[in-house]
């Protein structure tokens, strides 16, 4: 979730907000909304792992190793990168 908190936060911080208010506001928001279930679980781990993903790939990580790493296909990691980075342009990224 820490990726998901780090975008919040980083959005409510452009908005006008305390950079540590809008850390302490997106953390508490995304727990709230996990708990009551407008996020299931499942959702926000796949969104980490196509962040961490994304983020790897960015440094050149070799598919072989992030395959590996995560137990997908080489597919899955185009797929999961794809899906981050229309939700990093606006998308819903599903």
């Amino acid at each position: 979730m820490r990726h998901l908190k780090k975008s919040l936060a980083g959005h409510l911080a452009s908005k006008g907000l305390a950079p540590l208010e809008a850390s302490r506001l997106s953390e508490s928001a995304l727990a709230f909304l996990s708990a009551i279930g407008a996020i299931p679980p499942v959702r926000l781990a796949i969104m980490e792992r196509d962040a961490q993903i994304y983020k790897l790939r960015g440094q050149r990580i070799e598919c072989s190793s992030i395959t590996k790493a995560y137990g997908i296909s080489r597919g899955s990691i185009y797929v999961a990168v794809r899906r981050h980075l229309r939700r990093l342009r606006g998308g819903n990224g599903e």
